[in-house]
């Protein structure tokens, strides 16, 4: 997902624990508007990253959730 992986950058900290350096902001521009299952996301991005870019966009209002045919479903608003 090349709209996600060009605004994120991976850096570790002392304990070498994934930490999110990005610009949340120019990714969030390249995740307006889009929906994705919840599987579809956290499969592309990883558990780590996804739960990162989905707690920063619930944080401020940006993402819907919603269920269709028994699916969870986010879109960024």
């Amino acid at each position: 997902m090349d709209l996600v992986l060009s605004g994120y950058q991976e850096e570790k900290d002392e304990n070498g624990d994934l930490q999110f350096a990005g610009n949340m902001a120019g990714l969030y521009g390249d995740l307006k508007g889009k929906q994705f299952s919840v599987t579809e996301f956290y499969g592309i991005l990883g558990d780590e990253l996804a739960d990162k870019v989905l707690k920063w966009a619930e944080e401020r209002g940006l993402v819907n959730h919603k269920m269709i045919d028994g699916e969870e479903y986010i879109e960024f608003l």
